[in-house]
């Protein structure tokens, strides 16, 4: 089952799902760390002119994309988009300068 919203829509259907090729060219081949933590390395990138941060999962994070869709709070970034390919997964926040 899907992660659901409040008005019982899917989530992932209100975000965009990019694929692993995507995050490779919007992030100049993980080009710049912003930071690593315990659920993986976030990284820089760019999307149409529009910076990001793109969060890419460790394995035994995997478990938790789903989880980590869902958290809404007025002090984090918007959640852009996604990537679910495999070992390759991924979560794409607006960036916001030294917030992420």
């Amino acid at each position: 089952m899907e992660p659901n919203n409040p008005n019982g829509t899917s989530l992932e259907s209100k975000k965009r799902q990019y694929t692993y090729s995507d995050l490779v060219q919007h992030t100049n081949k993980f080009g710049r760390i912003l930071g690593k933590g315990g659920f993986g390395t976030v990284y820089h990138g760019y999307i149409d002119d529009t910076q990001v941060a793109v969060k890419m999962l460790s394995p035994s994070s995997a478990q938790g994309l789903k989880l980590l869709m869902r958290v809404h709070h007025r002090n984090l970034t918007s959640l852009i988009g996604y990537c679910n390919e495999e070992n390759n997964m991924g979560l794409i926040y607006e960036f916001m300068e030294n917030r992420n």
